[in-house]
């Protein structure tokens, strides 16, 4: 009977730990470092460690924003409030090199710092080292494309703006709903090369943070290199052999010089005329930064190459319902026409 009984109890207990394990693993969170506490129901004060988090809180809470990491740029001014177009910079924790002097951090006295993006160690580091030197909560949330709304409610919950921050995260479960995959072609890949920069020759990776909007709508990234790096620079060479069907950027200068350059006549993605501007205003529609501001990409991609499945209506709806929702900001014809609205 104890046997029974010893063998029964050892089963439950197995049954339950492993119920436990799948629960935290269903509901796993996305901050990867929280240093310091803050109950986010006092949070009035927010500061930003970076561009990706800029592009976030300015859209979630710019009445508690003390600042931009970063100045914003010009041609997105028109785009934002007065408020948001007066904000100071306040420097840059995150990314390549700080521009924020932790003496000013502490003077601005914020309830919390939050960085979203890439959670590698060396932001990691950041995010303790400037913990302890300024005692101020400070927490680091993964910005992967795919888990966009469940970033907004978790940075919403943290700062107490949990109301607005389900507006935008329902927005983005039905962008993400609709886009993946929605361009994906198994027996006839369309191949892409995302050309940053004035010369074209910068692109992110695929599977990086940088190219993830071109792999969740399902086209072939080119430049699928392996190793750590994000963003690299490649050579026309290298192109030449990659030969993409299609080269998108965001910068107006190169698109241009695609037109006339007989060095890149030699791809047939220009030779085509398979070679496009995508929007960037207020900020890049597939990067730059790498923030929510992607989900206006992945209308973008999916309705410039799978119309039948997000048709001009469509389209027409979801990108004025983003710059309603998440900037507060009717767009008259001209933008609508600008951003292809027919």
């Amino acid at each position: 009977m104890l046997t029974k009984f010893i063998k029964k109890s050892t089963a439950l207990l197995v049954l339950s730990l492993f119920a436990g394990v799948v629960s935290a693993q269903s509901e796993s969170s996305l901050v990867a470092g929280k240093y310091g506490e803050v109950e986010g129901q006092k949070v009035q004060k927010v500061l930003s460690a970076g561009k990706v988090a800029d592009v976030l809180l300015i859209a979630l809470a710019p009445e508690k924003l003390l600042g931009v990491s970063s100045e914003l740029p010009k041609k997105g001014m028109p785009y934002f409030s007065e408020q948001v177009q007066k904000f100071e910079v306040t420097g840059r924790l995150a990314g390549r090199g700080s521009t924020a002097p932790l003496e000013k951090l502490v003077a601005l006295k914020p309830d919390i710092i939050v960085d979203v993006g890439s959670v590698s160690k060396s932001y990691l580091a950041t995010a303790e080292r400037v913990n302890q030197q300024t005692q101020l909560p400070f927490v680091l949330v993964d910005g992967k494309f795919p888990q966009t709304a469940q970033q907004i409610r978790e940075v919403a919950k943290l700062i107490g703006s949990e109301e607005k921050g389900e507006k935008l995260a329902t927005y983005a479960e039905k962008v993400l709903a609709l886009t993946e995959n929605s361009v994906r072609n198994e027996k006839q890949p369309v191949s892409v090369y995302f050309a940053r920069g004035a010369d074209g020759l910068e692109t992110g990776l695929a599977g990086s943070i940088h190219g993830e909007v071109l792999d969740w709508v399902g086209l072939k990234n080119v430049a699928d290199v392996a190793g750590e790096k994000k963003i690299a620079r490649v050579s026309m060479e290298q192109l030449l052999q990659w030969q993409p069907n299609v080269i998108l950027t965001h910068d107006k200068n190169f698109y241009e010089l695609l037109k006339t350059a007989d060095v890149w006549q030699q791809l047939s993605a220009v030779k085509n005329k398979q070679f496009y501007l995508v929007p960037a205003e207020p900020f890049g529609w597939l990067d730059q930064p790498p923030s929510v501001n992607r989900l206006l990409g992945a209308v973008w991609l999916a309705h410039h190459f799978a119309a039948e499945k997000v048709d001009a209506k469509q389209y027409a709806m979801l990108i004025n319902d983003y710059f309603a929702l998440f900037y507060g900001h009717q767009l008259d014809q001209k933008a609508q026409a600008k951003f292809g609205i027919k």
